[in-house]
């Protein structure tokens, strides 16, 4: 039953073996909780999430925390565009 998979998932959601991830649109994802850091990139045209492990933020924390007074404990970065798989399907229909 639908009710008890949603129980579930909130349970290991509570327990830190699954991170509820929001993009800001109506589904809720999940994912297997690690100490891998990474961001997502979302294809517009097909939906498909990326995970991204380069992160250069670590600067820029720190430059806020410095000027600013806030202590930065993390940070969420989604990129949106097309993959390079809806660029290449892109790029045949544009020179046909």
């Amino acid at each position: 039953d639908l009710a008890t998979i949603y129980r579930s998932l909130s349970k290991f959601v509570d327990v830190g073996l699954l991170n509820k991830i929001d993009f800001g649109d109506e589904f809720a994802r999940y994912e297997l909780a690690t100490n891998e850091h990474y961001h997502h990139f979302i294809c517009n045209e097909c939906g498909k999430v990326i995970k991204i492990h380069q992160c250069n933020f670590d600067k820029l924390s720190k430059t806020i925390e410095k000027e600013s007074g806030h202590q930065v404990l993390s940070h969420e970065i989604i990129f949106r565009g097309l993959c390079n798989e809806c660029v290449a399907v892109a790029s045949v229909a544009h020179t046909h």
